[in-house]
């Protein structure tokens, strides 16, 4: 029997530009530094055209990035009673609520499978994940 949904979400741009895992910090970076290299070949060092560029690049950089990802690998996703369901891009997980574990560290961050792993969804969506996760908390300790 499936358990029903509780929460579906595919990830917006605006929730990209503020959360990002290691693949998008990685898209950055190498972005910036292509850009960095582009400007650094055509401008001369320390003017002030190569300072305006690098800002400008950075800007570019910091919004395109979240545009190519939400693009390329399409994130979506689903929370149950039971189990949570992570698709990006052609690969879809399923894990159960019982394998993840809140992190204290940052809101989006959660422990799957004793893995830290970030999830790119609204605030929305987390808080509906913390309440299933604190109701399953709570009926593993009734059962005891």
């Amino acid at each position: 029997m499936q358990d029903a949904s509780v929460n579906h979400e595919k990830v917006q741009y605006q929730t990209l530009l503020v959360r990002k895992n290691r693949s998008m910090r990685w898209l950055e970076t190498i972005l910036f530094l292509v850009g960095f290299g582009i400007v650094f070949a055509f401008t001369e060092y320390r003017s002030t055209e190569m300072v305006i560029s690098l800002i400008g690049w950075a800007v570019i950089t910091y919004l395109l990035s979240p545009a190519l990802y939400l693009f390329v690998m399409r994130p979506e996703y689903g929370l149950y009673e039971q189990r949570l369901e992570m698709k990006l891009g052609k690969n879809k997980k399923e894990i159960p609520l019982t394998e993840v574990e809140k992190e204290p560290d940052l809101p989006y961050y959660f422990l799957i499978a004793k893995k830290r792993t970030p999830i790119l969804a609204s605030d929305s969506f987390l808080r509906d994940l913390n309440e299933r996760l604190e109701v399953m908390k709570h009926e593993r300790r009734s059962k005891k």
